[in-house]
């Protein structure tokens, strides 16, 4: 699932995929069956860093796929946490 989302420190993408596993693709890179690869949920945030060209690609992921929704609220709970410091004056 992809949705734009504002966090703390920006307007951020975030996506979050489930892989491995039967029913599932395996994670990109990974030879293989599905089914010969470890389930797991992974959620990204990406944001742009202020002043700069560069984006900042956050990255979270858990093989505990039958507690997912909580890790998922825990990986939620950290990006939110995050903000800039200095530079832009967006921060201390």
């Amino acid at each position: 699932m992809v949705e734009v989302v504002e966090l703390a420190a920006g307007t951020a993408v975030r996506v979050r995929r489930a892989t491995g596993g039967p029913g599932q693709a395996p994670p990109a890179g990974l030879l293989g069956e599905a089914e010969e690869a470890l389930p797991s949920v992974t959620l990204d945030y990406q944001l742009p860093v202020p002043g700069t060209e560069a984006h900042l690609l956050m990255t979270f992921s858990t093989p505990l796929v039958q507690i997912a929704d909580a890790m998922v609220e825990l990986f939620d709970a950290v990006a939110g946490s995050l903000t800039w410091m200095g530079g832009d004056g967006t921060g201390e």
